[in-house]
């Protein structure tokens, strides 16, 4: 058996009541049977059922003041590019970051850093923010960074993609929290020193190419200087 929803029922017992006024206004001598079976011939069981009514239209100025906002914070995408799903340098979950902030804004002079794994990252515009974790002293510790936040000096990329070298399937890595499993996720120690490493040397050989076309002075490599002895 068909069922109707309530506002069409409502709606067609409404439509009786207003014939049957109608026609009874126009001829109040007849009977309500005749009134009631003269509706029904003239209805031909047709009920009408309107359209729902339409929400009004967006001004799209909440849209243009978040789009506006993010040009403003990030006028080279740069960030944008590391979280955009469509960017080909979109990071993937598990990779390493390294985050600067800085710790007396808008001064600008004393700033901190924190290295992690990324272990979620919730994409919502203006308030775009990813959950960074690494392990301290065997203690798991997490914070939590707006992506678009002036707070932020710098992003650095230390490994992209998981250390373990297999991708993860999940978006969000919770599981990892756990102590004492395969999925546990530890420090960046290693990976943060290979980086130091990797960036001073690359530092190093720019200055000496640099000294070899006689732009800058040559360097010293730290591991020419002889130990002063004590």
């Amino acid at each position: 058996m068909r069922k109707f929803p309530a506002p069409i029922i409502k709606s067609a017992i409404d439509l009786v009541r207003y014939r049957l006024a109608k026609q009874r206004a126009l001829n109040p001598n007849r009977r309500n049977f005749f009134l009631l079976l003269n509706f029904i011939l003239t209805l031909k069981g047709h009920v009408p059922v309107f359209d729902p009514i339409p929400s009004p239209p967006t001004t799209g100025i909440r849209e243009l003041v978040q789009k506006k906002n993010i040009e403003l914070l990030d006028p080279t995408g740069s960030r944008r590019a590391l979280f955009d799903k469509h960017s080909p340098s979109c990071l993937p979950i598990g990779s390493v970051l390294e985050i600067e902030t800085w710790d007396d804004y808008p001064a600008n002079t004393i700033y901190q850093s924190f290295a992690g794994h990324i272990i979620a990252v919730k994409r919502a515009g203006i308030d775009t923010s990813f959950r960074l974790r690494t392990v301290v002293t065997r203690i798991g510790v997490e914070q939590v960074f707006k992506l678009f936040s002036p707070l932020i000096k710098v992003i650095r990329v230390l490994h992209r993609g998981a250390l373990r070298g297999k991708r993860y399937r999940r978006a969000k890595l919770y599981y990892t929290r756990e102590p004492g499993t395969r999925n546990t996720l530890g420090g960046v120690e290693n990976v943060l020193r290979k980086a130091r490493e990797a960036e001073a040397q690359a530092k190093l050989e720019r200055e000496q190419l640099l000294a070899r076309k006689g732009i800058v002075r040559a360097p010293v490599d730290p591991k020419d200087v002889p130990k002063r002895k004590r």
